[in-house]
């Protein structure tokens, strides 16, 4: 292709503040733009949408609303039209719905390169997944962000291991001054300065478990009084987490400071990081804690340890799904020992910044599309589908 720019068209759900959303972003921001042209398309609307985030990275963006009326022939016709209007190389989906809709209206334009992302080890995946595999298989490299959702994948749509690139997420690792972050936070949550926080940050969703963090809270107050929790996030679960936080007495204890700017600050600012999810595809904020220094617990989803084991080595703690009694005790007793707290804390920053960096994903992404673009990777696929 010489020096000519290689296209790439996004196609993703949503621009909300999502930890798919913020690898887009991530990578429209950092991939070479003498190299690579990013377009993106989306199709639901998003109260916390980051358009203008997008839109300061120079990618051109495109928009209808699937749920604003229209009907689905329509929709899939404006979806035709940003493929024509863009004329890709490479069309890259992100995610279910769009790893359908994307490559089906691709496909109707003649469209033969497609890399499909899935980020989620669906537990239930429907049974049409499996058919629209076998219809656009052949023209698609997949990539998944833990091997827990290849597996999945393999598993659900019989997509062959060879063609399924697994792509850790990057993560930034932007140095902050942990004590002044201390300070800082302590005197807006109005407690003293040397008062443990236990953080939890991400969407107040099923998935995301937040009633154990609350147990959990529970169960540290009576032996920690002088602890306090920490929710970072916002959600259709806002008002059953209060409800629920009210009928445990934890008032006090727990501080619900709904979506925020400032996570890394809350990190570096926090003693001991809780995921208490059921399920997930990678979790970013658990590796951003790592990066920030900060021990991390989480419950035992598939594909969490592949975050928390690094060649062996257990930098973070792993417990039972739902089980508040042992991430209760694994706080208490990092918070009791400030010397293994830190030793963990360590551990986990060097491994993020060896294993999650941008730098790195960066560069696996630009060899899959000018692999594509160029059709090496498209002639290897197909030839395998043969």
């Amino acid at each position: 292709m010489g020096a000519e720019k290689i296209r790439v068209l996004h196609i993703i759900g949503q621009l909300g503040v999502g930890g798919c959303e913020k690898q887009l972003l991530e990578l429209c921001r950092r991939m070479d733009r003498d190299a690579i042209e990013q377009a993106v398309a989306y199709y639901s609307p998003d109260p916390q949408c980051m358009r203008e985030a997008f839109a300061e990275t120079g990618v051109r963006l495109y928009y209808v609303n699937k749920f604003g009326g229209i009907s689905l022939w329509r929709f899939f016709l404006t979806l035709r039209g940003f493929i024509r209007d863009f004329q890709p190389d490479v069309i890259h989906t992100w995610q279910y719905s769009p790893n359908c809709w994307g490559r089906l209206a691709g496909l109707s334009c003649g469209h033969r390169r497609f890399i499909a992302s899935e980020r989620t080890a669906m537990r239930s995946p429907p049974p049409i997944l499996r058919a629209f595999e076998m219809l656009f298989g052949r023209w698609t490299v997949y990539t998944a962000n833990t091997e827990a959702v290849a597996n999945a994948m393999r598993r659900s749509t019989g997509i062959p291991p060879e063609r399924i690139h697994i792509t850790h997420n990057g993560v930034e690792m932007k140095p902050i001054d942990k004590q002044q972050a201390r300070l800082e936070v302590r005197a807006e949550l109005g407690v003293p300065s040397d008062a443990p926080i236990v953080l939890a940050v991400g969407r107040l969703t099923k998935a995301k478990n937040y009633p154990m963090f609350l147990r959990v809270a529970g169960r540290v107050a009576r032996k920690r009084p002088d602890a306090v929790f920490v929710i970072a996030g916002h959600g259709e679960l806002k008002e059953p987490l209060e409800a629920l936080r009210a009928r445990l007495n934890l008032e006090r204890s727990v501080r619900m400071l709904g979506i925020r700017s400032d996570v890394p600050r809350l990190m570096a600012a926090a003693d001991v990081f809780c995921l208490c999810s059921l399920w997930e595809g990678f979790p970013n904020v658990l590796v951003e804690a790592m990066a920030s220094g900060l021990p991390a617990v989480s419950t035992d989803f598939a594909g969490v340890g592949e975050i928390l084991d690094d060649g062996g080595a257990s930098i973070g703690a792993r417990v039972g799904l739902d089980r508040d009694d042992a991430m209760a005790d694994c706080v208490l007793r990092w918070l009791n020992d400030p010397e293994q707290r830190a030793s963990i804390g360590c551990a986990g920053r060097e491994s993020a910044e060896r294993r999650f960096s941008w730098p790195r994903l960066v560069r696996q992404m630009d060899q899959l599309y000018v692999g594509m673009a160029d059709g090496r990777a498209h002639k290897r696929i197909s030839g395998a589908a043969e």
